[in-house]
């Protein structure tokens, strides 16, 4: 009984005229009423469009059968900010297209007449290990600016175990010092996560089987609750933590989720899931280049005057100690000797009086056959990063300079 609902088979070709051409290996779908199965190795999730809505339908590992989803499970549909209030939308479901050129992935489309808005919330199982992503994008098709806020919710899944259930977190380490969290849901839990945590959940069934919640942001977090019977639980997903206005023609990106199941205990979960983020989502300069990550060094510990000033004046062969001990990066850390940084004013210029030749580290750094870096984290001006606006200044500060 708790085996995936079977895709139905009727699917209308009918609606809205002729398709527009897709990519080769592709086909358009329209339907009132469809559904789609998308696999991995360890992930088998079925969704469903019906009513205009989106559901999950199942979500189970091929190996263990176990279907998280007995009841379907509604995908939240966005709304829009006016002012304090969060407005919830009429979206009408368009049409679906499917494609096998980068995994197995569905397009679902919908529109909403006020505001004018297109939504597309794309599903991808990619072959090997590993869970199926769900991304959202919003168009804002109106005359006037939309605003997005934090009622947004990116997932919500409505789950039944047949064991007692932990759920594992983890601190975002700091200075090496990370913590991992580790609660057994009792009846009527209660747990949140914020951006101190890392964006991933993990729900071990002991050392049998597990299912995963992750997303693609750095901000927000998980609220997980439970009911009277703590084998029935609530999972959702809030990456938006403020407002966010778009313009005409601009797209609006909800961070991507993860739904993600394994058979076995949370190491064989999470290195399956570090599989899959190894193959598919690391750089590929990392994933390409056998010698990356570098060999990195913070030359404050070996070179120059002390540890913490690094200068214009300091000597060529400290660079060269650090390349004969096998370093391949040297790194600069925030520190210039002056009792500040090595840029000025946080504004990331290096400071000419501390630099007489120029801010000469990188050039210094390849003379000795090393590759440099420099640390700059969220320094510029004191922004903050956990806002949009703080990311977006040390973005447009990053890209003017390099």
């Amino acid at each position: 009984k708790h085996g995936c609902i079977v895709a139905l088979a009727a699917l209308s070709l009918a609606m809205n005229g002729p398709a527009a051409e897709l990519p080769k290996g592709s086909r358009h779908l329209n339907s009132k009423n469809a559904a789609w199965t998308l696999s991995t190795d360890d992930t088998e999730l079925t969704l469903a469009v019906s009513s205009n809505t989106i559901s999950l339908t199942c979500l189970r590992n091929p190996a263990q059968k176990w279907n998280w989803l007995p009841a379907p499970s509604q995908v939240p549909m966005p709304g829009v900010q006016t002012g304090k209030n969060y407005q919830t939308l009429n979206w009408e479901f368009r049409e679906a297209s499917e494609a096998w050129t980068n995994g197995h992935q569905v397009t679902l489309r919908f529109t909403c007449a006020d505001p004018a808005l297109e939504l597309k919330s794309v599903w991808r199982a990619q072959t090997g290990p590993g869970p199926v992503e769900n991304g959202m994008t919003i168009e804002n098709k109106s005359g006037a600016e939309v605003t997005f806020g934090p009622g947004i919710s990116a997932a919500r899944v409505d789950l039944v175990a047949e064991g007692a259930v932990t759920l594992h977190r983890a601190d975002k380490t700091a200075a090496g010092q990370g913590k991992v969290h580790q609660d057994v849901i009792g009846p009527n839990a209660k747990f949140s996560t914020g951006t101190s945590i890392i964006p991933l959940i993990i729900l071990g069934v002991g050392s049998t089987h597990g299912a995963y919640l992750g997303f693609e942001w750095e901000l927000g977090g998980f609220n997980v609750s439970s009911q009277a019977d703590p084998l029935r639980m609530t999972a959702s997903v809030h990456p938006i933590t403020e407002n966010v206005t778009r313009a005409r023609g601009e797209v609006f990106l909800i961070p991507n989720v993860y739904y993600g199941t394994y058979q076995g205990d949370i190491d064989d979960g999470s290195n399956r899931f570090k599989r899959w983020f190894w193959n598919h989502k690391i750089p590929r300069s990392l994933y390409d280049n056998k010698n990356e990550p570098w060999v990195e060094v913070c030359i404050q510990e070996i070179g120059g005057k002390g540890n913490t000033s690094i200068t214009g004046s300091t000597p060529q062969d400290a660079y060269g100690r650090l390349a004969a001990i096998g370093a391949e990066c040297v790194k600069m850390d925030f520190w210039d000797g002056s009792g500040k940084c090595w840029y000025n004013q946080r504004d990331w210029m290096f400071r000419p009086e501390i630099w007489p030749n120029g801010f000469d580290f990188a050039a210094k750094a390849h003379e000795a056959g090393l590759k440099a870096s420099l640390y700059m984290g969220g320094t510029y001006n004191d922004c903050d990063l956990a806002t949009i606006a703080g990311r977006d200044a040390e973005l447009a500060a990053v890209l003017t300079r390099y």
